[in-house]
């Protein structure tokens, strides 16, 4: 049992001096909608995607062969559009956005493509629905869960221009797994889901201990 510790123990002292870490900071056009059915089953065709913004700031530490993991914190605008008698029908949700991924990263050059996903949690703090000139806070007339969670795919490219630097332009897409409707009248079963699509650009730096930092002082010419 204990040859297993000592593995385990070179494995990790091994990851931890050879894998790199960096933050990045990153801005996403989010495309979102809602997968909507109704208390008979039926599909709402007449709703469809709104534009909207986020951001985020994400630490990740990325491993000597190529696996890297990523917890990340932001803020994100869901929602969707629609009419009804012929009045613009808008949806604007406002989330705390919480994130722990994971994914891999190809190569060694400067543009490296990346693969990725992560569980995201998110708390609604404002919710608006908007009929023609007339807005409703959602949350106030309790109309929507505060509550959201599901999974993020992505994908993209990182080019680092120095050692420390690197800029990333990525697909990112989102599927929510809770059930955001409130059905408060007896018979109701209406079900909502967020959907969304993002194009994310960020920078990312690079964090060098002071070790490394010796390292490559000893490296450089004189």
């Amino acid at each position: 049992m204990k040859k297993y510790y000592g593995l385990i123990w070179f494995c990790l002292v091994i990851t931890s001096v050879y894998s790199q870490d960096n933050f990045s900071v990153n801005l996403a056009q989010t495309h979102s909608t809602f997968k909507f059915t109704d208390s008979d089953g039926k599909t709402d065709a007449n709703i469809n995607s709104a534009i909207h913004y986020s951001y985020a700031l994400n630490y990740n530490k990325i491993f000597p062969f190529g696996l890297y993991i990523r917890p990340e914190i932001g803020y994100k605008n869901f929602g969707a559009n629609s009419s009804i008698y012929s009045q613009k029908l808008d949806w604007s949700l406002h989330y705390l956005d919480f994130n722990i991924g994971a994914g891999y990263i190809v190569g060694k050059k400067k543009l490296k493509p990346f693969i990725g996903a992560s569980f995201y949690f998110s708390y609604l703090f404002k919710a608006l629905q908007t009929i023609g000139s007339d807005s409703y806070n959602m949350i106030k007339e309790n109309a929507i869960k505060k509550i959201d969670y599901g999974l993020n795919f992505y994908a993209g490219l990182n080019y680092s221009f120095t050692d420390e630097a690197s800029v990333f332009l990525g697909y990112e897409y989102t599927i929510g797994l809770n059930q955001l409707e409130i059905n408060s009248k007896q018979g109701q079963s209406q079900k909502l889901f967020n959907n969304a699509m993002s194009i994310n650009l960020g920078l990312a730096y690079r964090l060098i201990s002071k070790k490394n930092q010796r390292q490559r002082k000893m490296n450089c010419p004189r």
